[in-house]
C-alpha cells in the first residue's frame, strides 16, 4: 500500500471513529536496542554523555522519508522518549556489555545525531542512522568522527524499522570502537608522537 493510499485510509478510520464514537488507533512506542556484544571492547569503563540532534529527530515522532526533499512523521508509532536521551542510552546499555577493567580511566562518549529515520525508496524498507560520535579519555580527544549505516528492514512494520536502526547504531558503534583500539596504544607502549626526541651528537638532523 502506497503512503498516500494509508494517508487516506488513516483518515478514513479517523472519520469513522468521529462518528461511531470509537477512540482512535492506539498510540505504540519504541526504543532501540542495539543486538549482541562489542566486537571490539573498549579496554576500559564507558561514561557516556547526553547526545544532541538535528531538529528533524530531536522528537518523539519516528519519521519516514520517501523522497530526499520531504519528511514526515508518522502518527501513533513514536519513540518512548526523547531520542537524544534513548540514542545515549542504547549506546550505553551496548557498550557496557563489554568485559573491561574498571580501574582505568574511562572512556568519555558524547555525539550528535544527524539521521534517525525510516527510509522507503525502491523495494522494502530501510533505517538509517548517522552520528557524529566523540570519545575522550584522561582530557585527550581519542576519536571525532561522523558515520552513518543504512539497514534494511527485515519486514514491512514499524517494529521491523527500528530493529533495523538498532542494528546500524551497532555497526557504528563496533567501527568506533575498533577505531579508537587502532588509536590507542597498548599497555606498556607509548604513543609516537610522544616519544621524546634524542638530541645527542648523534641525531640526526
Amino acid at each position: 500500500m502506497s503512503r498516500r493510499a494509508a494517508a487516506l485510509v488513516l483518515g478514513a478510520v479517523l472519520a469513522g471513529c468521529a462518528l461511531t464514537g470509537k477512540p482512535p488507533p492506539a498510540i505504540q512506542y519504541y526504543v532501540l536496542s542495539v543486538p549482541g556484544t562489542p566486537q571490539t571492547p573498549l579496554p576500559g569503563p564507558v561514561e557516556v554523555h547526553r547526545f544532541t540532534a538535528d531538529q528533524p529527530f530531536a522528537t518523539e515522532r519516528i519519521a519516514y522519508r520517501s523522497s530526499p526533499y520531504r519528511i514526515d512523521y508518522y502518527v501513533y508509532n513514536r519513540w518512548a522518549a526523547d531520542p537524544r536521551s534513548m540514542v545515549a542510552s542504547a549506546v550505553r546499555d551496548y557498550l557496557d556489555r563489554q568485559p573491561r577493567s574498571t580501574d582505568a580511566a574511562p572512556f568519555v562518549v558524547s555525539g550528535h545525531v544527524r539521521r534517525l529515520e525510516e527510509v522507503d525508496e525502491g523495494k522494502g524498507r530501510r533505517g538509517t542512522v548517522a552520528v557524529d560520535l566523540k570519545i575522550e579519555r584522561d582530557g585527550q580527544v581519542l576519536l571525532e568522527h561522523d558515520y552513518s549505516e543504512t539497514e534494511p528492514s527485515e519486514s514491512e512494520t514499524i517494529e521491523g524499522v527500528v530493529a533495523a536502526l538498532s542494528r546500524a547504531l551497532g555497526r557504528i558503534l563496533d567501527q568506533a570502537a575498533g577505531d579508537v583500539a587502532a588509536a590507542t596504544p597498548r599497555s606498556g607502549e607509548r604513543q609516537l608522537s610522544h616519544r621524546p626526541q634524542s638530541r645527542g651528537s648523534g641525531s640526526p638532523k
